[in-house]
């Protein structure tokens, strides 16, 4: 299992366009590309679905939720004893 920071370090960010999807329209999309998501974690997690006879791939972006989380948990902590370290650095001068 993979922890929140694997998976969020895993994401590809980038800018895409639906060009063969007219009711999507041909505007710049910020997200993440599902076959990169499907090479890096491949298909035990539910990051990415794909309809029953449908061709496209849609990514579950939900799923992301809960890392993030845990993310900024784990980041609030280490700056919480990076600030308690400082502060006692701070006390000895």
């Amino acid at each position: 299992m993979l922890s929140a920071k694997e998976i969020i370090q895993g994401l590809k960010p980038c800018t895409y366009r639906y060009n063969d999807i007219k009711p999507l329209g041909d505007k710049l999309n910020w997200g993440f590309l599902a076959q990169d998501i499907l090479e890096v974690f491949g298909e035990d997690y539910n990051f990415v679905q794909k309809n029953e006879g449908d061709e496209y791939f849609q990514v579950n972006y939900f799923q992301f939720i809960a890392p993030l989380v845990g993310l900024v948990k784990e980041q609030q902590e280490e700056i919480n004893k990076l600030k308690e370290e400082m502060d006692k650095l701070r006390a000895r001068l």
